[in-house]
């Protein structure tokens, strides 16, 4: 039953206050109050579900991104790492070499899918487009 965060600790810890020296917090936006959280929250706290990347209780539609699992997801992680804590501290794409931009779009076009909202919508646009192929919308 692990905790799987889906947006990555280390880049969280990109835009965090380091409290003591392990634990690093953020300020957390709460969209459904519209302001944010009154105190700083842990970031081991926040960007996680309970089993998000197990198949059987995933929120991840795996039949929709197919290769997308939770191996390939910390490959993706543990190789781009050290290359946004190398641009943080030079704040420019041009110090990276091609291979290393490389692996960054890759990690945002990650990113991109694997939040709840994208599940979400990928899941909407999975049902619509199965009811209108097999022409029983309802």
């Amino acid at each position: 039953m692990p905790q799987d965060h889906f947006v990555p600790q280390f880049y969280l810890r990109n835009f965090s206050i380091q409290s003591n020296s392990k634990t690093h917090q953020i300020e957390v936006f709460d969209k459904k109050l519209g302001s944010f959280l009154s105190n700083k929250t842990n970031i081991n706290n926040i960007a996680k579900f309970k089993d998000y990347y197990e198949y059987e209780h995933s929120i991840m539609d795996f039949e929709l991104f197919g290769d997308i699992d939770e191996a390939f997801i910390k490959d993706i992680d543990s190789r781009s790492a050290p290359i946004w804590n190398k641009l943080s501290k030079v704040s420019s794409l041009t110090n990276l070499e091609s291979d290393e931009k490389k692996l960054i779009a890759d990690f945002l076009a990650l990113q991109m899918v694997r939040v709840p909202v994208s599940q979400t919508k990928a899941q909407i646009i999975h049902t619509i487009a199965n009811c209108r192929v097999s022409q029983r919308c309802g």
